[in-house]
């Protein structure tokens, strides 16, 4: 009987720790903190707010020698303050939509889950750091470290760190890398908010080199532009 009485303090004990236990909050204030300096360092809260759309063309450099020489394609992205956006080559379009992520290239069209919350798609939406919980679901502080002979200090999110670690530079706040292999540079302003211009993507033996050279903002872009192409046709 003792142990019963025993097994059963034990168990209210353990409830009510489980109860009382704070939980580490989904985003700390050291992140916060960082965050806000990023949003004023690129035209501050306001500015970002206005940008209900944004078009970008550019080109993309694959810059792999194990592959042959460098290839270079002509590139539109359209994206919304919704978080919907379409990358379109003469090669392949991939995007996200109201049905998720997908892919349409020389194999066919498909699902794609990679699109889903993706380092591209947060590039690209106008308003992505003010919703940020659509990319990044826990944001908490990380180390402070030396990338590229820059100081930054790392904003830990809940997916994998060698891929999606937010990398901050301490002197100038903006994002320099998103991982160990994606580079964000050539900030440049557009229409009041500050925009990486070149987006370097580390590969295996290269890298693909994203070069933007015009950005226009708040054209009205119907839903459908955003829809996989089984859904267009």
């Amino acid at each position: 009987m003792n142990t019963i009485r025993s097994l059963l303090f034990l168990i209210v004990l353990l409830v009510q720790i489980s109860c009382t236990t704070e939980k580490e909050p989904a985003v700390s204030s050291g992140a916060e903190d960082v965050i806000n300096r990023y949003v004023d360092a690129i035209g501050g809260q306001n500015a970002i707010a206005q940008l209900s759309s944004r078009i970008i063309q550019g080109r993309q450099v694959d810059d792999r020698p194990h592959l042959g020489p460098p290839t270079e394609q002509l590139f539109t992205v359209w994206a919304n303050a919704d978080g919907y956006w379409r990358f379109s080559s003469m090669t392949e379009s991939y995007g996200f939509d109201n049905m998720g992520g997908w892919r349409a290239d020389s194999s066919g069209i498909r699902v794609d889950p990679w699109q889903v919350r993706s380092k591209v798609g947060f590039i690209f939406d106008p308003q992505s750091i003010l919703h940020l919980d659509k990319y990044f679901l826990q944001r908490r502080i990380g180390k402070e470290m030396m990338l590229e002979y820059r100081e930054v200090t790392g904003i830990y999110t809940d997916r994998d760190s060698t891929y999606y670690t937010l990398w901050f530079d301490k002197e100038t706040d903006l994002i320099n890398q998103i991982g160990y292999h994606w580079n964000l540079k050539n900030y440049r302003r557009v229409d009041g908010v500050l925009i990486p211009h070149l987006i370097e993507q580390g590969r295996k033996g290269g890298a693909i080199l994203i070069h933007i050279d015009s950005i226009s903002h708040n054209q009205v872009l119907p839903d459908s532009l955003f829809y996989r192409p089984s859904i267009m046709d």
